[in-house]
């Protein structure tokens, strides 16, 4: 009986400390959250500033490394793309509507099949684990011209594209409609951010009604690294456009055929569903950026339908 209470009464006693403590704890834990919050409110600007600050710092001084190497002599003659290369690309004949027995005789495998919407791949060529991929589909909803410029104009995008770290242009040439384009993208964490910078023409057919935007990396030798990102030193990306009726006005077929080498030990199943997803997904924030830009324009704005054929180098915003 003696024993039984005292043990009830040490256990009163164990319980009323703890309870104690865990009132004290609380109490210090709710001083540190205030003083925190207090600390956050007022010094929040100070340090989100500093940190733009820097950054901003970090991307001047990259962009002056790269343009004082463009200007020791970049030819895109050279190193662009010439009028054999883009005669020699061919445009499958079901253009919009991929017919899945002719891909696969070239190697293509289906991936995606939808009403307005095909996704295929194939094994890139010299590479074991990589692909190539060729996304197509139609538009009945958005002009081509606001396809094409949330794309190309490079502030807009960096408004709409949250995978954007960097964009800008670096180089531009008149006479072939060319541009070289530093892109930094953000890769999933742990990953570091990329580094994309290659070349791009723009290329217009006024008799088909059909825009082509083809790009290429860059090497090293003509654009160095940075350092601060990883550099990608395989990319491929082709873009075709087509018009129903007319540049301005609503209706088009795309095709988008893209490779790149991410330079990253990935586990195959893990890059391939990034990769395979990658391009849709593109594709509809792309569609969601045109709708909101075609809503932000007056409806009275008239447009010559080749202002999109107009050099991209007479607006800097341009890519």
């Amino acid at each position: 009986m003696f024993c039984g209470g005292r043990l009830i009464g040490d256990f009163s006693r164990r319980l009323h400390a703890e309870g104690a403590m865990r009132v004290r704890f609380q109490f210090l834990r709710n001083l540190y959250t205030d003083y925190c919050k207090a600390c956050t409110n007022r010094s929040y600007t100070f340090f989100a500033r500093l940190e733009q600050n820097f950054r901003r710092f970090r991307y001047n001084i990259g962009t002056q490394r790269f343009l004082l190497a463009l200007s020791a002599g970049f030819s895109f003659r050279e190193h662009g793309f010439s009028e054999t290369d883009i005669e020699q690309m061919q445009v499958p004949a079901a253009f919009g509507a991929l017919e899945e027995h002719a891909s696969a005789e070239d190697g293509w495998e289906p991936l995606v099949i939808e009403e307005n919407l095909r996704v295929h791949r194939r094994k890139l060529h010299g590479y074991d684990n990589l692909y190539e991929y060729r996304c197509a589909g139609s538009y009945f909803d958005i002009s081509p011209e606001n396809f094409l410029e949330a794309q190309n104009d490079v502030d807009y995008r960096r408004n709409w594209d949250g995978n954007v770290i960097s964009l800008e242009v670096l180089a531009s040439d008149i006479q072939t409609n060319s541009s070289v384009i530093r892109w930094i993208a953000k890769f999933p964490f742990p990953m570091y951010a990329r580094e994309y910078v290659y070349v791009r023409r723009q290329y217009v057919d006024e008799e088909k009604k059909r825009v082509m935007l083809i790009s290429r990396s860059v090497g090293t030798d003509q654009v160095p690294v940075s350092g601060n990102y990883v550099r990608v030193h395989v990319y491929a990306s082709t873009m075709i456009v087509e018009a129903h009726s007319d540049f301005t006005k609503d209706g088009l077929d795309y095709l988008l055929t893209y490779c790149d080498n991410p330079e990253a030990n990935i586990p195959s199943p893990a890059y391939n569903w990034i990769v395979n997803h990658g391009g849709p997904y593109f594709l509809k924030q792309v569609y969601a950026a045109a709708k909101k830009l075609e809503a932000s324009k007056q409806p009275t704005r008239s447009r010559d339908k080749h202002q999109i054929m107009a050099n991209s180098m007479e607006n800097p915003n341009i890519a």
